[in-house]
């Protein structure tokens, strides 16, 4: 899609923000920041006129319009098209006018991204400012490598247990907020003198909340994701497999497996190691990616749909859950449900889509200490911010529509040689 069909585009948003605001300067905000941004292809094209040695014919204002210049530059500079200027837009606005004016411009925004993202497929991690200018705006710099082009991935589960050059401090938002929904689950129930264990831990952020209120054990596959965790967290950290605990039974009163199912080869041992080392009437919290098919309101879903690009290969996903067949077989394993419901939709899917992405680029061309650079740090916090207020909203109001993910709460249901035995009631509410 061209300059001319981006014109339009913008025009269709701008109609759409003047028929929800009835403001003249929202539309006219909308409508301006897409011609904007297809502007500032006068950059490329200029240094496509001057310096690109390897001309298609001569330039003509033709070219412009559709960009067909744009695969024979050697240079990609595009100061607008950038996930910075999105950060710039919400401060200016929230500091100076006003939150409709922000959402309609990040509309625009949006909306014009996704349709380059689909048209020219190029690396999602291209349309940062500060990648480009790390890599001097050179083309060769930001395009898909081989493996990409072929569909080719690592192994399922070499991103998932790789930890090294990954920057504890800064916490993805998705991350984030499924910890604080655990936190709270846990922080509500009364702890006192229990035990909880945290299966697939990582680097210990979740451990590291929990035991300020409980005493935690973290497993976890990866040796260095235990190395981690036991210098930055507090409580007990085991390397292990989640399919052969080397824990005790009847040890626990909370297990926790938040993103682990999916991962491992065989989830039915899992679900029976979570039962044998849990008491009775202990409580159970998975986290479960979902299917994407269907209605599903998750940006995950929609990219799919679209692209057929899923991150799964590269998060070491070897399957999806579906809601009605979890819970069937949780029950089969002794685990009784008690709450479902979904998670991750379109701010924290887009959120999820950007980190691993760009994480997986930078560690592929050895340059994930960019990320430690003052600035970019700066940026990356500030966008994460952003993107957890959107997300906590999400969470908020849309528990009963599918997204990417969905939580479940069960209790264990053992064998209990005393029937006057009293059940622990389980937390009410997420």
């Amino acid at each position: 899609m061209g300059p001319i069909g981006h014109l339009f585009l913008s025009a269709a948003i701008a109609g759409g923000s003047y028929a929800a605001t009835g403001s003249l300067p929202i539309a006219a905000s909308a409508l301006s920041i897409g011609v904007l941004m297809d502007a500032d292809h006068l950059f490329d094209y200029a240094y496509y006129l001057f310096h690109t040695k390897k001309k298609i014919r001569q330039a003509n204002l033709k070219q412009f319009l559709n960009s067909s210049y744009m695969e024979e530059t050697e240079r990609v500079f595009l100061p607008l098209h950038s996930y910075e200027l999105l950060i710039l837009i919400w401060l200016v606005c929230v500091v100076f006018f006003s939150i409709p004016l922000a959402i309609w411009l990040t509309v625009s925004f949006a909306t014009h991204l996704t349709a380059d993202l689909l048209s020219y497929r190029p690396l999602f991690i291209t349309y940062s400012f500060t990648v480009r200018a790390m890599n001097h705006f050179k083309r060769d710099a930001l395009s898909r490598t081989d493996s990409e082009n072929d569909g080719q991935t690592e192994s399922p589960t070499s991103n998932f247990t790789e930890y090294t050059g990954r920057p504890y401090d800064l916490r993805p938002p998705t991350d984030t907020l499924k910890d604080n929904v655990i936190y709270q689950l846990i922080k509500s129930s009364g702890v006192r003198g229990r035990k909880l264990v945290d299966l697939g831990c990582g680097m210990g952020h979740l451990c590291s909340r929990l035991s300020s209120l409980i005493d935690v054990v973290g497993v976890d596959i990866s040796t260095e994701g235990i190395r981690i965790a036991s210098q930055k967290s507090g409580g007990v950290f085991i390397q292990g497999d989640a399919q052969l605990l080397a824990l005790k039974d009847n040890s626990f009163d909370y297990v926790i497996a938040k993103d682990v199912l999916e991962h491992v080869p065989d989830d039915k041992k899992v679900l029976s190691e979570i039962f044998r080392v849990s008491k009775n009437n202990a409580r159970v919290i998975l986290y479960l990616p979902g299917k994407l098919d269907g209605l599903n309101l998750s940006a995950e879903s929609i990219v799919k749909k679209l692209t057929g690009y899923t991150l799964d290969p590269e998060v070491g996903h070897l399957r999806r859950y579906e809601v009605a067949t979890t819970l069937q077989l949780l029950r089969t394993k002794g685990l009784r449900p008690q709450k479902v419901w979904y998670m991750v939709h379109f701010a924290l899917g887009i959120a999820a889509l950007l980190t691993v992405k760009g994480f997986n680029i930078l560690k592929q061309r050895g340059k994930t200490n960019l990320i430690f650079n003052s600035i970019p740090r700066l940026i990356v916090k500030t966008g994460f911010r952003i993107f957890k207020f959107f997300g906590q909203l999400e969470a908020a109001t849309l528990k009963n529509v599918p997204g990417a993910g969905f939580f479940v709460v069960a209790e264990v249901e053992k064998e209990v040689t005393s029937p006057s035995r009293n059940r622990v009631p389980l937390v009410s509410s997420a």
